[in-house]
């Protein structure tokens, strides 16, 4: 017969070892507050206040589960703000960064007025 086997130990982590930090129920739902800010600021043809909607959210969430809509938006507002050359580096990083985003023709539309 086998020797029973004990339940693993848990082990806690190293005292300055990171630990997973859980996102709040409603992150997603303050990204997309933001990120709407910056969409009705569009739409309003105020460059300055989707920018610093978009800033806000990229300070707050820099890789979050809407960074790719941020990215988008920033190319948009830049464009919209008369910083062509700006939006068309951004959207340069948008293409290679979402090569088959259902957003990249708005993006190439917006870097590239005619």
């Amino acid at each position: 017969m086998a020797p029973a086997q004990s339940p693993p130990a848990v082990i806690p982590p190293a005292r300055g070892e990171p630990t997973a930090r859980p996102r709040p129920a409603d992150s997603l739902e303050a990204e997309r507050s933001l990120i709407e800010q910056a969409r009705v600021a569009l739409g309003r043809h105020d460059a300055p206040s989707a920018l610093a909607a978009l800033a806000q959210h990229q300070t707050a969430w820099p890789e979050g589960q809407l960074a790719e809509e941020r990215l988008a938006l920033q190319v948009m507002a830049m464009a919209e703000g008369g910083q062509l050359e700006r939006a068309r580096e951004l959207a340069s990083l948008f293409k290679a960064q979402h090569p088959v985003s259902l957003l990249l023709p708005a993006v190439e539309a917006a870097a590239n007025p005619r």
